[in-house]
This record gives C-alpha cells, sequence and structure tokens, in this order.
C-alpha cells in the first residue's frame, strides 16, 4: 500500500518541521534515504509524511519499523501519528512548516510514542477508518539534542468495508430463503 523511499517514492513522501528552531533548509536532510538500506530519515524536530486513505477500510491500523540515534535525557522523542483533513502550503522542497497555522502539529493526533531505541523496533496504532484524506508523519520530538530518526517497513491495512450493492445482494438472498420457508410452512 505504501510506496517505499528505498524504490524512490521521492513524489509520495514530504518533510515537515514539527518544532521552532530547525535550521533551513529543512528539505535537505528530511525523508531521504539512507544508502542501499534506504528508509525514512528525519532529524531532531522534523519528520516525514504521506498521504493514504482508509475511506474503504474498517479497523484500519499502521505498523512499521522504527530506529531512533542520539544522547538525551530517558523520554518518548520518537512520534507518530495522523491528521484528517488537507494539507497545503508545500514549498519546492516538497517540505512544509507545521509550526503554527491550522495544520500544525498540534493539531495532529498521537498514535505512536517511544523512546529512543538504537535498533530497528516494530511498533504500530489504529487509524480512523473511513477518512479519504488522512495523513500520517513520523517524527522526532524536540529535545534540544542531535537525534536522528527512521522509518521502514511501513504496513496499513483494515477490513475492508463491504460495498453497499454486495450488501443489497446479501439481503436479498436472504430476503429469498425467508419466503421460500414461509412459503413451505
Amino acid at each position: 500500500m505504501f510506496p517505499t523511499i528505498a524504490t524512490g517514492a521521492d513524489n509520495d513522501w514530504f518533510g515537515a518541521r514539527f518544532f521552532q528552531g530547525i535550521p533551513e533548509p529543512i528539505g535537505g536532510n528530511i525523508a531521504r534515504g539512507t544508502g542501499s538500506d534506504a528508509a525514512g530519515l528525519f532529524t531532531n524536530g522534523a519528520g516525514i509524511l504521506i498521504k493514504l486513505s482508509t475511506a474503504e477500510l474498517d479497523n484500519a491500523r499502521i505498523a512499521f519499523d522504527y530506529h531512533t540515534t542520539g544522547i538525551a535525557p530517558a523520554g518518548q522523542y520518537f512520534k507518530a501519528g495522523w491528521f484528517i483533513g488537507d494539507i497545503t502550503g508545500f514549498d519546492s522542497h516538497r517540505t512544509l512548516d507545521l509550526t503554527s497555522g491550522p495544520d500544525s502539529w498540534a493539531n495532529w493526533h498521537e498514535g505512536f510514542s517511544g523512546p529512543l531505541t538504537g535498533t530497528f523496533t516494530t511498533e504500530g496504532f489504529h487509524l480512523p477508518s473511513g477518512q479519504q484524506d488522512l495523513w500520517i508523519a513520523f517524527w522526532i520530538q524536540d529535545a534540544g539534542k542531535e537525534l536522528v530518526g527512521y522509518v521502514d517497513n511501513i504496513r496499513a491495512g483494515g477490513r475492508p468495508v463491504p460495498e453497499p450493492a454486495s450488501m443489497l445482494l446479501l439481503g436479498s438472498g436472504f430476503l429469498g430463503v425467508v419466503g421460500l420457508r414461509r412459503r413451505k410452512v
């Protein structure tokens, strides 16, 4: 479902600054590959975003592998979450400042918060179902330290919502069986 950065999905991934004080240009070190084992890469106070739809899914869920490096006091620095709606204001580097305004990170829903790991760890969280414009973001909370986050192997899924035509067909079949049973009685 998700294009991977490893396969060159530059047109699908976006970069974002979630906190004030991140050095410019922010597009230079966000959402880029890391050698032959490319993964999403983002630095302290910044993150990567991708848009998807859960309009035809029930019980939607996302899973991912994340890895963080750096030295900081104990805390939950790696964040993942979602925003429902349209996001505008991307610059020519496909990056966005989310430090203020209606799309600001303060209006995002946090789905996961994790510590510095040192190795890749698999995590996940539930997503809101039935949403056409759903943005997923992974970011490192600004801790005033040099922290780096990686995300890879992003998987999303859920139960498909039955189509209305399928439900109508199932319902009419059920009514037919009930009608036949009444006729026999």
